[in-house]
């Protein structure tokens, strides 16, 4: 190998019209290239105009990359083979004598060469020629062209490459400006969007495949997963996968095959990142001894931990066959959408939590409000029956008593009182045994139930009462009927305290497959701000009590106004809430 610059043989000298040719060539591609905004794009140009002004066969680009502190095979043009994700270190190859260097370098005969890198072993390139692109002493890259015949490149070449680099660096150090001003919008954009589409609480499967989503949009991998620390096992359990496009079943089979493998805290690159709390990325996975082999064809790896509340919670793990595929502005992009998704993962298992403690509850109020029911049935039959029973047998006894004494007026009148007690008596343990539990309820049904509730309410508290039953054979379940009785209840004892009304309605009917029962009075109207009261626990009641069936209850009303209280029950499910 030599330095150009150096005498060169005659044969190799250009002529008059080459060097007008290229000077020409020059002056055209100067414009070109400042022109152009991306790399890739620019990149590739350079060559093809390089090729050009040499009349070579290809070229190749060795971009500089700072993080790794080497070259990157980044693009090719005409070459027929492609060494994606390749690196060369400091002198490594001709690429890294010329970055050594710092100047133009050529060998005649590359594959005769013995500085040759291993990675470009085989290639048909005979003469190669490499230029050092450099930006007022920032190394940008290196470019080199080729020919596939014994040739040398002569002096006046070498000086023309270099002129060309210098040209070229402006560019390439302004398209790079403009890619990292672009890769800050974009991760400033993808931050946003995070933060936007987990603003609100997720089941944790939704949960699981938006964050998916999300990393398929923020990072270019083969294999993604989230994996979330289980503490008393010690392992790692996979809570989202990336399905790449083969569907749910993939996702579910890749679950279990991970899960088999059992990755233990410290196991591994990613037991590593959950036991320490510190993100690992790597340019080769082979050249890490922690790496614990999962899939053999893995080479680049970026994982970092899941934060939550000063504790690891778990890992965001990527993967991909291409060497040094993830760069540092890729780690700290992930490491905050990390923190992100650390805490929407919290806030779901909390919200799951929540939820499962809520129907938790609510089972158990259901359960409570049957036995409740279960217990005032069998009071009530016991009142009716015992009760009422023993009192009407000691009337007919006094009636007895009264025919066999013989005596004044002072005795008859006592005995009369008596039966009056007796009779008064009875009839509060009926008005008792029927606030308990009606038996027309179980033994007529919901029509003939309410059509006494608001007669006996009509009785009670001088309120005119409407009942209408559109249809008094209706046929629903048991439970949904009581539930149905207990919040007319509720109602009407709410306007005997509250409304001051003259008038009620109570209207039973079934409606576009739903049972609708409405309760209406003229009153003074309910307080909007009652409705949303946490604290009045007779709404609450007649809420949690539709709630097993499906239904929804409303109220409606204003100032003087009067209340309807609004019941929709499907009549589809409502059997399936029978306890």
């Amino acid at each position: 190998m030599r330095l150009l610059g150096e005498p060169s043989p005659p044969e190799s000298l250009s002529s008059t019209e080459q060097m007008a040719r290229q000077l020409d060539a020059l002056r055209q591609v100067a414009s070109e290239l400042v022109s152009e905004t991306d790399l890739e794009t620019l990149l590739g140009t350079i060559i093809r105009h390089s090729i050009a002004l040499l009349a070579v066969d290809d070229g190749v680009f060795f971009l500089y990359r700072p993080d790794l502190d080497r070259l990157e095979w980044r693009v090719s043009v005409d070459s027929r083979i492609s060494f994606r994700g390749a690196t060369l270190g400091r002198g490594q190859g001709l690429a890294g004598r010329v970055w050594e260097s710092g100047q133009v370098r050529q060998v005649a005969d590359y594959n005769e060469w013995e500085g040759q890198a291993g990675v470009f072993t085989g290639r048909p390139e005979r003469s190669v020629i490499g230029a050092p692109l450099i930006w007022r002493e920032e190394f940008l890259g290196v470019l080199t062209i080729s020919v596939h015949r014994h040739h040398t490149f002569s002096a006046q070449d070498g000086e023309l490459l270099r002129f060309f680099a210098d040209q070229a660096s402006v560019a390439v150090h302004s398209a790079r400006l403009h890619e990292q001003s672009q890769r800050r919008v974009q991760d400033l954009t993808v931050i946003h969007e995070t933060t936007r589409s987990l603003s609100y609480l997720r089941t944790p499967e939704d949960l699981a495949q938006e964050i998916i989503r999300i990393l398929e949009r923020v990072l270019g991998y083969d294999y993604g997963a989230v994996l979330l620390v289980d503490r008393p096992g010690e392992i790692l359990i996979p809570f989202a996968l990336s399905e790449q496009g083969k569907g749910i079943d993939f996702v579910e089979e890749d679950k279990a095959y991970v899960r088999s493998r059992s990755v233990r805290l410290g196991q591994g690159i990613t037991g590593w990142v959950a036991q320490h709390g510190e993100s690992v990325r790597l340019g080769d996975v082979r050249e890490d001894p922690r790496y614990y082999s999962v899939r053999t064809d893995i080479r680049s790896e970026l994982c970092v931990p899941l934060l939550a509340e000063g504790r690891v919670i778990g890992v965001i793990n990527t993967e991909t066959t291409r060497l040094n595929a993830y760069s540092p502005a890729d780690q700290r992009l992930l490491e905050t959408v990390a923190a992100q998704i650390a805490i929407a993962i919290q806030n779901a298992y909390l919200l799951e939590r929540e939820q499962t403690a809520s129907q938790e509850l609510r089972n158990l109020a259901g359960y409570l409000q049957t036995a409740l029911e279960d217990e005032r049935t069998r009071i009530s039959r016991l009142i009716h029956d015992n009760f009422g029973q023993a009192l009407t047998a000691l009337k007919f006894d006094i009636f007895w008593l009264g025919r066999q004494l013989v005596g004044g007026a002072v005795v008859q009148s006592k005995i009369a009182a008596m039966s009056g007690l007796i009779d008064s008596t009875i009839e509060q343990v009926r008005q008792l045994s029927s606030e308990l539990r009606p038996g027309m309820l179980d033994d007529l049904g919901l029509a003939a139930a309410l059509e006494w509730l608001g007669e006996d309410f009509a009785r009670r508290t001088d309120i005119e009462v409407r009942s209408t039953v559109t249809d008094p054979a209706l046929e629903m379940s048991p439970d949904l009927a009581t539930a149905l009785y207990r919040i007319s209840q509720e109602a009407l004892t709410n306007v005997a305290r509250h409304a001051a009304a003259s008038q009620l309605f109570i209207i039973l009917q079934k409606e576009d497959e739903e049972w609708l029962l409405e309760i209406r009075d003229n009153g003074r109207g309910i307080d909007p701000a009652a409705e949303r009261d946490t604290h009045s626990l007779g709404i609450l009641g007649m809420r949690e009590r539709i709630h097993p069936f499906g239904g929804e209850i409303a109220f409606a009303g204003s100032p003087g106004m009067g209340t309807t209280v609004r019941i929709r029950v499907p009549v589809a499910i409502q059997g399936e809430s029978d306890r």
